[in-house]
C-alpha cells in the first residue's frame, strides 16, 4: 500500500488566517524553507491535527489564530492511496466542526472517517482529551517534530507492534515467529516465573527450595546433637565404673598417711638446717668486723709513715718557694723600668699627634670655607633666577584672571545656542512658506506679528503666524498657518534667543565663536601659567622665602668657618686672634705654619705604636706584680706547713702510739684467723645438708598431701554427679529420638532432591528458550539490520549498529581515528550524532514498513540543525537515498544548507 500527499491547505489556523495551500507535492523529496515564525511548524501541526485529533476535540484551542476566539481552524489534505485519489477535510471547534474522507468512489464522515484513517496509517485516538505520543504509532515514529530528532526510544516503543508485524511478514518459520511474538514472551515469562520461585537471579536457592535445604541442615544438626548425647551417655557410664574402682582402692591404701609422715620428717630436717645457717651468718658478720678493725689499724700505721715523708716534702717546697720569690722580685724591677720608658714615648707621640691634627683641621677648614663661598655664590644666583620667574608668574596670573571664562559658562552657552538653533529649525520646518514672483514694478505689503514689510520681484516668505498680505488694487489676504501652535513656537524661539543674548552680554562676548576663541586663549594662558609654575618649582622647590633663609644660613656658616680658621691659625702661631679682626676677612693668602709638621697618618701610626708598647709594658708590669704576690704567698704557706709538720714529728707520744697500733694489729689478725676457720666449718656442714633442697621437699610433700585429699573429695563428687546425670538421661530416651530424627532427615533429603531437580530443569529450559528466542530475534531483525546497514554505510562506512528486543539502537561499532574498532552506547553519543542515528533508524523503519505493505510518509521539521558541515553532507546522501522510496516533507530555516539536494527549495512566503 503506497501513500503520498498531493497538496495541503489550511485556513484560520494560527498565523494562517487566510487560506494557504502547498500544492503539487512530489512523490520524493519536498523541501520547504522559510525564516523563523514563518509557519513551518504550524503546517506540521496542521498535518498532525488532521490525522491525530478528533474533529470534536475541545483540546485544540492552540490551532486558533491569536486573539480570534471565534475562528474555525480547517485542514484539507489531498493524497493518493494505491493510485486512487483521496481527500481529507477536517474542521475543528465551533458549530462547523466536521470530518470528511473520500478515497476513489468511497466516502466516510465523522468518527467513521477518523477510524478508517487510524486503521490505514497505524495509529490510535485518545479516549479523552488531546492526542499524545503513545497514540501516534507509525506516524509518531516517522513524523519528526522540531527539536526531537534525537529522541527515538519512546516513539519506537509506541510503534513496536506495527514494526513487529512487519518483521514477522518476512519470517517463514512459524515457531520462530511464535518465540519472538507476544505468546513466546508469555511462555518465557512463565518459565522465568516458575524458575524464580526456586532460584535467585544469580542461581542461589530461594523459596521452597531454600526452605527444603534449611530443613535438611536443621535435621542433620538435630541428629548430630542426639548422636553426641548418646555417645556422651555411654562414656559417662564407663567413667562412673572407673571412678568407683579408684575410690575403693584409695580408701583401702590411705596414701595420705604416708605423705603426712614424710612431710613431718622434712620439716624437722629443714628446721635444723635453718639454725645452722643462722650460726654461719653470725660467724661471717664477726669475720667482717675483724677485717674492718685490721684495715683501720693498718691505715693508722701508714699515716705515721706518710707524715715523715710529708715533712721532707714540705722542706723542699719551702726552699723552692723562696727561690721563686727572688726571681719574681727581679722581674718586677725590670717591668717597672720598661713601663716608665713606654709612658715617656707615649707622651711624645701624643704631642706630635695633636700638632698633626691641628694642621689637618686648618686644611679642612680652608677647603670648607672655599666650598661654602661657592655655595653662597650659587644660592645668590638661584635667588635672582627665582625672583625673575616669580615676576613672570605674577604677570601670567593677571592675564588669566582678566580672561576668566569657566567650563560651566561655555557649556551653558553651547546649550543655549543649541536650544535657539533647534527652535529656529522647528520654526522653519513647521512655518508656512510662500514663494512669490511679482510682475516688474509690482509690490505687496506683508504684515506679521505687528511688523510690516514690502516685497517685490521674486523670493520666498516664511510665515511663523497669522500674516496679512496687502494686494494693491485687490485688497488683503490673511493666511493662518496650520499644524502646531506656531505662535507658541515663535515665543520659544524668541525666549531662547533672548537667553542666549543675555548670557553673551554677561560674559562680555559678542557670540559663541568669540567665546570659544576666548576659551582657547584662556587655556593657552593657563598652560603658560602651569609651565611658569613648574619652572619656579624647579628653581626654588621650597619657595623664595626658603631660598632667602638658606642664603642667610650659608652666610652665617661662612662667617663661623672664617672665625674658626683664624682661631686655629692663632693657636698654631702660639698667640690669640685679635678681636678687632673682621670675621669675614679672606683667608686665602699664605699663613704661618710650623716649619716641621709631621703628617697626620705618620703621627697617628706613631701614637698607636707607642700606645701599644705602653699597654704591653703595663700588662707586663701587672703580670710581674701578680707573680711576685703569688710567689710571696706560696713562700709564706710553705714555711708555715713545714713548721707544723716539724712540730708533729718532734712530739714525745708519737713512738708510744706506733707501738700500741702494732700490738692491736697483731691481736686482731689472730682473732680474724680463728673466726675464718669457724666460717669454713659451718659452710661445709650446710653444703652437705642443702637447706634449699629440704625446703623443696617440704613444699613437695605439702602439695602432694593436699592433692591426695582433694582428689579423694573430687572423685566422690564426680561419682555423685554422674549417678544423677545418668539417671536423668536414661529417662529422656535419646536413642529413640535419634531414630525418629534420622527418619525425618531421609524424607527431607528426598524433598530437597526433588526441588533441586526441578530447579535445574527450569534453569536448563530457560537457557534453551532464551537461546532459541535470541536466534529467532536475530532472524526476525535481519531485514531491519539490512535496511539499517544500507543507510549506516553512507554515514559511517564500515560501522554496524546493534538493536534491542524493542528494535531500538543500543550500541554503535565503528572505526576510530587510529584504525581500530570502538564500541559506544547510543545514549553516550553526542546530541548531533544521536539525531543522525535516529533519522537513519527511522528511514530503515520506513523501508521495513513499505515492504510489509504499510503506508509511509516522512516529515522532518528543522532536522539536522546540530550537524556539522561534513556530517550534514553525509546525511544529505542518506536523505536523498530515502527519498527514492518514500515521500519526505522537509521543513528548514536554512535554505543555504539544502541547495544541493537536486530539488529546488520552495519558499513559504512565495
Amino acid at each position: 500500500m503506497s501513500l503520498r500527499l498531493t497538496h495541503l491547505k489550511v485556513e484560520q489556523l494560527r498565523r494562517f488566517r487566510q487560506p494557504f495551500e502547498l500544492a503539487q507535492l512530489q512523490p520524493g523529496l519536498n523541501l520547504f524553507t522559510a525564516p523563523n515564525e514563518a509557519g513551518k511548524s504550524t503546517l506540521v501541526r496542521a498535518i498532525r491535527a488532521a490525522f491525530f485529533e478528533r474533529y470534536r476535540s475541545k483540546s485544540v484551542d492552540d490551532l486558533r489564530p491569536w486573539g480570534d476566539s471565534g475562528a474555525t481552524p480547517s485542514v484539507e489534505i489531498g493524497f493518493e492511496l494505491d493510485g486512487q485519489a483521496g481527500l481529507l477535510s477536517k474542521s475543528f471547534l465551533g458549530n462547523k466542526a466536521r470530518c470528511d474522507l473520500r478515497i476513489g468512489g468511497q466516502t466516510w464522515t465523522g468518527a467513521d472517517a477518523e477510524e478508517y484513517l487510524a486503521q490505514m496509517l497505524g495509529f490510535a485516538y485518545a479516549g479523552k482529551g488531546a492526542s499524545k505520543s503513545e497514540h501516534w504509532g507509525i506516524p509518531g515514529l516517522l513524523w519528526v517534530e522540531q527539536g526531537s530528532g534525537q529522541e527515538l526510544k519512546e516513539a519506537a516503543d509506541h510503534a513496536y507492534g506495527h514494526l513487529h508485524q512487519a518483521l514477522e511478514s518476512h519470517l517463514r518459520d512459524s515457531h520462530a515467529s511464535a518465540l519472538t511474538a507476544t505468546g513466546g514472551d508469555a511462555v518465557l515469562a512463565a518459565v522465568n516465573e516458575q524458575r524464580d520461585q526456586l532460584l535467585t537471579s544469580t542461581g542461589r536457592p530461594r523459596g521452597p527450595y531454600a526452605e527444603a535445604i534449611a530443613r535438611v541442615d536443621a535435621l542433620r544438626e538435630r541428629c548430630q546433637e542426639l548422636e553426641d548425647k548418646v555417645l556422651t551417655y555411654q562414656q559417662q557410664v564407663d567413667d562412673l565404673s572407673r571412678l568407683r574402682t579408684e575410690q575403693q582402692r584409695d580408701e583401702a591404701d590411705r596414701p595420705w598417711d604416708r605423705l603426712q609422715a614424710q612431710l613431718t620428717q622434712a620439716r624437722e630436717a629443714l628446721q635444723a638446717a635453718e639454725q645452722a645457717d643462722q650460726q654461719l651468718s653470725d660467724a661471717r658478720r664477726l669475720l667482717v668486723n675483724f677485717q674492718n678493725q685490721k684495715d683501720l689499724l693498718v691505715q693508722q700505721r701508714n699515716n705515721f709513715a706518710q707524715l715523715e715523708r710529708d715533712g721532707v716534702q714540705r722542706q723542699n717546697d719551702a726552699e723552692s718557694a723562696r727561690t721563686r720569690l727572688q726571681d719574681a722580685q727581679a722581674q718586677l724591677a725590670q717591668a717597672q723600668q720598661q713601663a716608665q720608658q713606654a709612658q715617656g714615648a707615649l707622651t711624645v707621640a701624643q704631642t706630635q699627634l695633636r700638632i698633626a691634627e691641628q694642621a689637618s683641621q686648618r686644611q679642612q677648614l680652608r677647603r670648607q670655607h672655599e666650598l661654602q663661598q661657592q655655595s653662597l655664590d650659587q644660592i645668590q644666583a638661584t635667588l635672582l633666577q627665582a625672583k625673575a620667574a616669580e615676576g613672570r608668574l605674577q604677570a601670567l596670573r593677571q592675564q588669566v584672571q582678566g580672561a576668566s571664562l569657566s567650563a560651566a559658562d561655555m557649556q551653558r552657552l553651547r546649550q543655549l545656542e543649541a536650544k535657539a538653533h533647534q527652535a529656529d529649525l522647528r520654526m522653519q520646518d513647521l512655518a508656512t512658506r510662500i514663494q512669490f514672483q511679482l510682475m516688474p514694478g509690482q509690490a505687496i505689503t506683508v504684515c506679521a506679528q505687528g511688523q510690516a514689510q514690502t516685497v517685490a520681484g521674486e523670493g520666498e516668505l516664511l510665515l511663523p503666524g497669522a500674516t496679512t498680505l496687502t494686494l494693491p488694487g485687490l485688497g488683503e489676504l490673511t493666511i493662518l498657518p496650520g499644524g502646531e501652535d506656531l505662535s507658541e513656537l515663535s515665543l520659544q524661539l524668541h525666549s531662547a534667543q533672548a537667553a542666549l543674548r543675555s548670557a553673551l552680554q554677561a560674559l562680555n562676548v559678542p557670540d559663541l565663536v568669540a567665546a570659544e576663541q576666548r576659551a582657547v586663549q584662556q587655556a593657552q594662558h593657563a598652560q603658560h601659567l602651569q609651565l611658569a609654575e613648574q619652572a619656579l618649582v624647579l628653581i626654588a622647590p621650597l619657595g623664595l622665602s626658603a631660598l632667602e633663609a638658606q642664603l642667610e644660613q650659608m652666610q652665617a656658616e661662612l662667617q663661623r668657618s672664617a672665625q674658626a680658621l683664624l682661631r686655629l691659625q692663632g693657636v698654631a702661631n702660639g698667640g690669640n686672634v685679635s678681636s678687632e679682626q673682621e670675621p669675614g676677612a679672606s683667608t686665602d693668602g699664605p699663613t704661618d705654619e710650623p716649619e716641621e709638621v709631621p703628617s697626620l697618618a705618620l703621627a697617628e701610626s706613631a701614637y698607636k705604636s707607642a700606645e701599644f708598647a705602653q699597654a704591653q709594658a703595663s700588662e707586663a708590669l701587672g703580670a710581674a706584680q701578680s707573680l711576685r704576690a703569688t710567689a710571696s704567698a706560696q713562700a709564706e704557706g710553705a714555711e708555715r706547713e713545714c713548721s707544723i709538720i716539724q712540730q708533729q714529728l718532734g712530739s714525745a707520744d708519737r713512738a708510744r702510739q706506733k707501738e700500741d697500733i702494732q700490738a692491736q694489729l697483731e691481736s686482731v689478725q689472730s682473732q680474724q684467723e680463728a673466726q675464718r676457720l669457724r666460717v669454713e666449718q659451718l659452710d661445709a656442714q650446710l653444703a652437705q645438708v642443702r637447706p634449699d633442697i629440704l625446703a623443696q621437699d617440704v613444699e613437695r610433700f605439702e602439695r602432694s598431701l593436699a592433692q591426695s585429699r582433694q582428689r579423694q573429695h573430687d572423685r566422690a563428687t564426680q561419682i555423685t554427679v554422674l549417678e544423677q546425670g545418668l539417671a536423668l538421661q536414661g529417662a529422656q530416651g535419646s536413642e529413640e529420638a535419634l531414630a525418629l530424627s534420622r527418619g525425618e532427615l531421609v524424607r527431607a533429603q528426598r524433598r530437597q532432591a526433588e526441588l533441586q531437580l526441578r530447579a535445574n530443569a527450569l534453569e536448563l529450559l530457560r537457557s534453551q528458550l532464551e537461546a532459541k528466542r535470541q536466534a529467532a530475534l536475530d532472524r526476525l531483525q535481519a531485514p531491519l539490520q539490512q535496511h539499517l546497514q544500507r543507510y549506516l554505510s553512507l554515514l559511517f562506512p564500515g560501522a554496524s549498529v546493534a538493536v534491542s528486543d524493542t528494535l531500538v539502537p543500543t550500541e554503535l561499532t565503528r572505526r576510530n581515528p587510529s584504525g581500530g574498532q570502538e564500541v559506544g552506547a547510543f545514549e553516550a553519543l553526542s546530541f548531533g550524532a544521536r539525531e543522525q542515528l535516529s533519522l537513519v533508524s527511522r528511514f530503515a523503519y520506513a523501508d521495513l514498513l513499505r515492504e510489509a505493505g504499510r503506508p509511509t510518509l516522512i516529515i522532518l521539521d528543522d532536522a539536522l540543525v546540530h550537524s556539522d558541515a561534513a556530517r550534514l553532507a553525509l546525511m544529505k546522501r542518506v536523505v536523498f537515498d530515502a527519498s527514492q522510496r518514500h515521500q519526505i516533507l522537509l521543513f528548514s530555516c536554512h535554505p543555504e544548507s539544502w541547495r544541493d539536494m537536486g530539488e529546488a527549495p520552495r519558499e513559504l512566503d512565495g
